[in-house]
């Protein structure tokens, strides 16, 4: 796992991040005015009491929705009309506990059924069954979804774990519900389907929150054996073709199994007035991609083109990041036929404290039957390049400068502030330049080692030149002290950004570090600076001797820079790095250490803003 809290997460709470990607996804999917506020509206009441909670630096509790603890995920599906909008999420209380998750999504379907959005009849006739007692297994017991679309009301469900007590009892947890709930037949499909494919699970079980006769029960099945297996799973549904799984594997994993990463899920959805169940097959596409920008491509492959726009649209709209850093944005992909058309639908995870790194390319196998993960053959594009790296840097970079510090540092300050402020930037500066230099000793690729040492120099007299400017308006960041508890964030930052370069055995890494860092550290000394500078000539006569003492030239030498007098290495792309290739395992791990750098700046970002500001 690559660490990835952003900018705009950093400090928020879950529903305002929820909120925030929201507006986007439903602006890229150009949603009428309308149904934005509605999908709003339905969010601030799904999200409940965890929907004030600050993000953090990890999820309060553990939470199957998303791979990194984010309690909601947001889907939208495609048909070649209007897409529909999808929110899924998981209930939450103070007093965090197994039970506790159960008892609060107990309480959202009360407060949905209070406020005429949901009928609870089916779901009580089958709560007990699922009620999660001490000894429960899994890390869901109750999660709640909820179904926009132009021109119907918003419908809700109920999705219920019917393997809390394990697999084995799963069989019985079903039948005993779809029994209660009038379904027996649905039970004597299920039930087919497990005797004839002794490796099939059953997963998930669904209701929709609607008037009994219009409701429908889902149940999810997983198989990983083959796609030809998931094809014997689904046929006899309603609305499946012959061969549908195994095109649709093929398009969206490039494989025909077994897909040992995670299941392919079949859900089959239950109606009174139907003989037979509808299907639709979910991928787990984040499993067998190298990176999202493939997910979109493959997905993309699926839709029209209009549609295959706006999922681009919807993905960069809602992502923090580059698509092809990392996987997990996309998670699944479901395909259901209705009528001529497919309808696909896809998961998209908010990533609110961490992406999932690259996924190292699997070696195409020579035939799928021989149950090796089938790939594409590697092309020029697939191949990383350092200029991939740079462009993460950059991204970062923009993110950081929209933290609240550096909005501060743009307004007018007090002397006490500029002189809490240099000590923290002073010590940032101090503890990292052992980075520069460990990153330099231990290269051994010619062409890196020569970078870093150039950047090692840099980085040396850039941290002179920063105290020099300092002690020229007045602020000795040597009389302050350093090492006091108030400094301990940064301490600890600097120090396990070093004990990254040093661990590593790549090259590569220890130049995206550095990179990392220097870019970073430009921003917050530059910044930093202008603040301190303007803080100190506003107090005029209040000013130490040392400002008032400058000559004249110096003084104009610091206007004409405007900030760090050093030539600092910039957010950008660097051509002469751009081409050094990577293979993907070096590349994942160069991300994902980029990405922890990140994170703990962030950390470090908001430490700095509230001593210095009192925020």
């Amino acid at each position: 796992m690559g660490s990835l809290a952003s900018a705009q997460i950093m400090g928020a709470s879950l529903g305002a991040v929820g909120e925030r990607k929201l507006r986007a996804l439903a602006a890229a999917l150009h949603l009428s005015e309308a149904l934005s506020a509605q999908a709003l509206d339905v969010f601030a009441l799904m999200s409940g009491v965890w929907g004030d909670w600050e993000v953090g630096d990890s999820p309060r509790w553990p939470n199957d929705i998303s791979d990194d603890g984010t309690p909601f995920e947001f889907s939208a599906s495609f048909d070649g009309g209007a897409p529909r909008l999808r929110m899924l999420v998981e209930s939450q209380s103070e007093r965090i506990s197994r039970i506790s998750s159960w008892e609060a999504g107990i309480a959202l379907g009360e407060r949905l059924k209070a406020r005429g959005r949901a009928d609870l009849d089916l779901f009580e006739r089958v709560r007990d069954l699922f009620v999660p007692h001490t000894g429960a297994q899994g890390r869901f017991s109750l999660w709640h979804a909820a179904v926009i679309e132009e021109g119907q009301p918003v419908l809700f469900k109920a999705y219920l774990n019917p393997c809390l007590f394990g697999l084995g009892s799963a069989p019985y947890v079903v039948e005993q519900a779809l029994h209660r709930l009038g379904f027996a037949q649905a039970w004597s499909f299920v039930k087919d389907r497990l005797a004839s494919d002794p490796s099939a699970e059953i997963r998930y079980f669904s209701v929709d929150l609607v008037e009994r006769d219009s409701a429908r029960v889902k149940v999810y099945l997983g198989c990983s054996d083959s796609a030809t297996a998931v094809d014997r799973l689904i046929a006899g549904a309603h609305n499946i073709q012959p061969n549908d799984a195994q095109h649709w594997l093929a398009a969206l994993t490039a494989s025909q199994g077994p897909f040992v990463a995670r299941p392919i899920l079949s859900c089959f959805s239950f109606r009174r007035e139907q003989r037979t169940p509808d299907v639709t097959v979910h991928v787990p596409i984040r499993c067998y991609v190298k990176h999202d920008a493939e997910a979109l491509t493959r997905v993309s492959a699926l839709l029209t083109p209009a549609d295959a726009d706006r999922l681009s649209a919807a993905l960069n709209a809602v992502s923090e990041r580059p698509l092809n850093v990392g996987r997990g944005l996309l998670t699944y992909a479901s395909l259901r036929r209705e009528g001529d058309a497919t309808r696909v639908t896809v998961y998209l995870a908010p990533e609110a404290y961490s992406i999932t790194s690259r996924r190292p390319s699997v070696p195409p196998a020579s035939d799928f039957r021989s149950g090796v993960h089938k790939t594409s053959p590697r092309t020029e594009h697939d191949s990383s390049h350092m200029a991939d790296a740079q462009s993460l840097i950059a991204r970062n970079c923009q993110l950081l400068s929209a933290q609240p510090l550096f909005r501060h540092l743009a307004c007018q300050g007090t002397i006490a502030q500029a002189e809490r402020l240099a000590s923290h930037l002073s010590l940032f500066v101090l503890w990292l330049g052992d980075l520069f230099r460990f990153a330099q000793e231990r290269a051994t690729d010619p062409t890196v080692a020569t970078r870093l040492a150039e950047r090692s120099q840099l980085a040396a007299v850039r941290a002179a030149r920063f105290r020099a400017d300092l002690g020229a308006i007045g602020l000795l960041p040597t009389s302050l002290s350093l090492y006091t508890e108030e400094h301990s964030l940064i301490r600890e930052v600097a120090f396990a950004r070093v004990a990254d370069v040093i661990s590593t055995e790549e090259d590569c890494v220890r130049l995206g570090m550095v990179l990392s860092v220097s870019a970073i550290c430009e921003q917050l000394l530059t910044a930093g600076f202008a603040f301190a500078k303007q803080a100190m000539a506003a107090q005029g006569p209040a000013l130490p001797p040392q400002v008032t003492g400058v000559p004249e030239p110096q003084a104009e030498q610091h206007a004409s820079r405007g900030s760090v007098g050093v030539d600092c290495i910039e957010p950008n792309i660097d051509p002469q790095l751009s081409q050094i290739n990577m293979p993907d395992a070096v590349a994942s791990e160069l991300f994902a250490t980029i990405n922890r750098c990140f994170e703990s700046v962030l950390r470090v970002v908001a430490s700095i803003d509230s001593v210095t500001f009192g925020t």
